[in-house]
């Protein structure tokens, strides 16, 4: 899981970036799609624990990458681990502080970089209890929008 971000990543980190119109592969959903067959409790821990190592293992390998990128991913797998931890009704204040303090820590808070990132990588969302999250979801899908 992930080499095709892991490619991409390493193809910037050498000065070169492509960009292609049209698309190169076709994604086929059906019901055995990994990231579409979650409905046993034990089946979605197993996909959310491989998808994590996943990126931990990505995360692993960028030594020789731009200290940004590092960041960046690093901020990445935080925030899928608090994703991942409140779907299954697990996050805790530990990691919500965690999270915010590396954060703080290693990007500059005042930069307009600084609330794109908080807006992109849901860093509000995550912050917040699981049950007003429910809440704001039911408000969303009673209302007629798609999540």
């Amino acid at each position: 899981m992930y080499i095709d971000e892991y490619l991409v990543m390493c193809t910037l980190n050498q000065g070169y970036s492509y960009f292609i119109d049209s698309p190169l592969s076709i994604w086929r959903i059906h019901g055995q799609n990994y990231s579409g067959n979650t409905v046993n409790v034990n089946n979605y821990k197993i996909k959310a624990l491989r998808s994590l190592k996943s990126i931990e293992g990505i995360l692993n390998n960028l030594d020789d990458f731009d200290l940004e990128i590092r960041k960046i991913y690093t901020l990445k797998y935080k925030i899928s681990e608090i994703s991942e931890k409140e779907k299954m009704g697990n996050k805790r204040l530990f990691d919500i502080l965690s999270m915010w303090l590396f954060f703080l820590k290693n990007f500059s808070v005042f930069s307009p970089n600084s609330f794109t990132m908080i807006k992109s990588y849901t860093l509000l969302n995550r912050t917040m209890p699981n049950f007003i999250l429910d809440w704001l979801r039911s408000m969303k899908h009673k209302k007629g929008y798609k999540q």
